[in-house]
């Protein structure tokens, strides 16, 4: 039984040689569609058309437009900015 315990962000290159995108996106959908998972376990894919297993086009040290927007929005969302000065 797959389940969440705490957010995730799930990214995928539809050109990854290592991992099945398909089937990565139904288990982590899956998992995250348990009845009783805490609220707090929320799920967020991104899948970058033509992007490698590091989320790079393919022959390039570039990553998949979107790629660096997408996680540091994921980041920024979940981070405080209620900090001491």
């Amino acid at each position: 039984m797959l389940r969440l315990r705490c957010q995730h962000l799930a990214l995928f290159g539809t050109a990854d040689q290592l991992v099945p995108v398909t089937d990565s996106v139904a288990l982590f959908t899956e998992a995250a569609c348990r009845p009783g998972r805490p609220d707090r376990c929320s799920l967020t894919v991104g899948v970058f058309p033509g992007a490698d297993h590091r989320v790079r086009m393919a022959g390039s040290i570039c990553f998949a437009s979107g790629y660096l927007t997408t996680l540091t929005q994921w980041i920024g969302a979940r981070s405080t900015t209620d900090r001491p000065d």
